[in-house]
């Protein structure tokens, strides 16, 4: 079934065009039908504007900038909330690298800025006011607290508790929260947690993995990622199985105890990057491997280049079912989302044509001479079994991406598409149709039904500007939050953006 969308051009035209009989459907969006308001709609259904000047009426969905007002109407299939820009300048450039929902509300970011950069000096700080920090946001993108970090961090999961959880690397002489260990060596890994207010809480520190995935769920905590020395992830040393990197998982407590870990393989080079603890107790791992691998069901071998795979696997460690991606070029799992019947999606990046499972094939776009293709990306929907379900090719050049589900089971894939190597133009299709780049990089969000077929699209572009995606995720009372890169001019739907040097642009969308 095809859905019309509607899309309100800007939180000013939510209030001063009010009086307009046939508000019009924004140049970046387009839905299946390409179908607008419908003439014939009943009244009681039609797109509605609402304008107080005391935003406690509506709260959270609050212009701070403006004063305005504006809720989710009856009509739209989708319309922007709100947006928040966080300026850049020549010595500084704020960045968003994680974003997380919080089961109480709002969300949390980290990523590359100072408090200064997103609030004024009153907003609670905990820690001191460091070049990395981690904060959490209302539903409408206010800040609540914002902890200074020493070091930047690779991901982030919040529990069912509001429990938080984070990993990176750090050097021996980095003080975490609790004080330098004595038996720190030059780098390690660590898992940090946090209270839901900020608060430390705990941590610990691994000597050589390099951790990459992290989830939590139901009082657990999954690490997953790879090691190449000796390792002890609180069972005793464990040695890697080839003198290449070597995957990885472990599971702890919330309060940092040791509860398992397992060591699939082997393979001369095997890592995992991405990890999911579903509810049916099981685990699933994707990640990316050479030569042979054998995870529990036979031994299997890569092509020139690196494979992919996604692996299941129940909570005492038993396998449960795998998938294989293959390519001559490249293919590299970059995220996963958990669908609510179990399943998952995998967004993945390819330099070649990649068979998955002999299920679906996909091919870039664009091939030229000397690389074997772009680096495009693909979603691929698995079933709870591991079989594929769905494949989505974005059919671009694209830089970063980020993929959520909804409760329904939609899929929302946040992206952004530029010029490549050799390219004199650049279009992407989403499932509507082609579309050309309009600026230096566009930036989009597609949404998806539980099938795969497309629902709705957003581009957020300007002649000369450049947008990068960053993070997607979805919130407690269901909006969907996307945080961008941009330099230039860019209409969020919430109202136009601008800014001279890079700076980082949070906005806020109401579901479907």
């Amino acid at each position: 079934m095809k859905f019309p969308v509607i899309a309100l051009l800007t939180l000013g035209f939510a209030v001063a065009s009010c009086s307009d009989d046939n508000p019009r459907r924004s140049d970046f969006l387009r839905d299946a039908g390409d179908v607008a308001l419908q003439e014939d709609t009943p009244n009681d259904e039609a797109p509605r504007c609402i304008e107080h000047s005391d935003c406690s009426s509506v709260l959270p969905y609050c212009d701070v900038q403006s004063g305005d007002c504006v809720a989710c109407l009856p009509g739209l299939e989708t319309q922007h909330r709100w947006h928040h820009l966080w300026p850049g300048s020549e010595e500084s450039h704020p960045e968003i690298a994680l974003l997380a929902p919080h089961p109480d509300g709002g969300m949390v970011i980290t990523g590359d800025f100072r408090p200064g950069d997103l609030t004024s000096s009153t907003t609670p700080l905990w820690g001191e006011e460091l070049e990395h920090s981690m904060a959490r946001l209302s539903a409408g993108g206010e800040v609540l607290w914002i902890r200074g970090l020493p070091v930047g961090l690779r991901n982030i999961a919040i529990d069912d508790s509001s429990q938080i959880y984070v990993i990176g690397r750090s050097d021996s002489q980095t003080d975490l929260g609790a004080g330098i260990p004595e038996d720190a060596v030059d780098e390690s890994g660590f898992l940090l947690s946090f209270s839901g207010d900020g608060e430390y809480l705990w941590e610990r520190r691994f000597t050589t993995p390099n951790l990459q995935a992290l989830d939590a769920h139901h009082g657990e905590v999954l690490l997953a990622g790879t090691f190449a020395a000796d390792v002890d992830l609180g069972a005793g040393p464990i040695e890697p199985q080839h003198e290449g990197a070597t995957g990885f998982y472990a599971l702890f407590a919330n309060d940092g105890a040791y509860i398992d870990h397992r060591v699939p393989g082997p393979s001369y080079t095997f890592s995992v990057s991405q990890a999911a603890l579903l509810d049916d107790n099981t685990i699933a791992l994707s990640g990316t491997f050479r030569a042979e691998l054998d995870l529990g069901a036979g031994e299997v071998s890569s092509g020139t280049n690196s494979d992919a795979f996604l692996v299941v696997y129940s909570r005492d460690g038993e396998h449960r079912a795998q998938t294989i991606l293959t390519s001559p070029g490249t293919v590299s799992p970059t995220d996963v989302a958990v669908r609510p019947d179990g399943g998952l999606v995998v967004l993945y990046n390819t330099s070649g044509r990649v068979d998955v499972g002999g299920v679906f094939s996909f091919s870039p776009l664009y091939m030229y001479a000397n690389s074997g293709g772009t680096i495009e990306p693909f979603a691929v929907s698995y079933h709870a079994d591991g079989t594929p379900h769905w494949l989505r090719g974005l059919r671009a050049a694209r830089h970063g991406g980020d993929v959520a589900v909804d409760t329904l089971g939609n899929t929302y894939l946040l992206g952004s598409y530029q010029l490549y190597y050799r390219q004199d133009s650049a279009e992407i299709d989403l499932g509507h149709g082609a579309r050309e780049l309009v600026g230096e990089s566009d930036g989009f969000l597609a949404a998806y039904d539980p099938n795969g077929e497309p629902l709705w699209e957003l581009f957020y572009s300007q002649q000369g500007s450049e947008i990068f995606a960053s993070a997607l995720a979805i919130t407690a009372d269901e909006q969907l939050v996307a945080a961008m890169q941009v330099t230039g001019e860019v209409e969020t739907g919430a109202g136009p953006v601008s800014s001279a040097s890079r700076s980082t642009l949070l906005t806020g969308l109401c579901m479907p």
